[in-house]
């Protein structure tokens, strides 16, 4: 299970980031995700660590939406 998935678990968020509505959800979704992520020990990531999940991410995300045509409509 990814840093993202088990994020969206622990907080008990009840869609699918691929069904997300618009640009805005989709940003605060993420910028709740990098402001509380945190090791199991509680301390924080490293930035590398952050960098190296934010790239996964932003990856899955473009290609995903990109197939919706998403991007024509939003930047990302």
């Amino acid at each position: 299970m990814s840093e993202h998935e088990n994020y969206r678990k622990k907080k008990n968020i009840p869609y699918e980031t691929q069904t997300l509505a618009n640009k805005e959800q989709l940003e605060h979704e993420l910028f709740e995700f990098f402001a509380d992520i945190k090791r199991q020990d509680g301390k924080h990531y490293k930035v590398k660590s952050i960098v190296l999940t934010y790239i996964s991410l932003r990856r899955f995300l473009f290609e995903f939406f990109r197939k919706l045509k998403f991007f024509e409509v939003i930047e990302f």
